[in-house]
């Protein structure tokens, strides 16, 4: 499980990339983000998005990319965020990263 970096931000959107590997069992991805640091990577902290379900990655043996646009951000702030995937082999979750929205001119 990877998270890796946030792009296309702007003042109050980005969007948010990862990728899994899904050991040969259907597996889904989402994200969670926050202004709060929650200090590692867990599926009950900040806004889950998709709020439901998420990003179907297929039931391969290579790692899939999966992304996810955020909307409704607020500009000059920075938000904490990270990849979790999920299939009947288990849970994982990516790295905790961080990116800042550009503050409105």
């Amino acid at each position: 499980m990877t998270t890796n970096a946030a792009t296309l931000v702007t003042a109050t959107t980005a969007t948010l990339n990862g990728a899994a590997t899904p050991n040969l069992a259907s597996a889904t991805g989402w994200f969670r983000y926050s202004t709060s640091n929650p200090g590692t990577c867990n599926d009950a902290f900040g806004t889950r998005t998709p709020s439901s379900g998420g990003t179907s990655l297929g039931a391969g043996s290579t790692s899939t990319p999966f992304s996810q646009a955020i909307v409704g951000l607020l500009p000059g702030t920075t938000y904490f965020y990270c990849a979790i995937s999920s299939n009947t082999v288990g849970t994982g979750f990516g790295a905790l990263l961080s990116f800042s929205t550009p503050p409105t001119a």
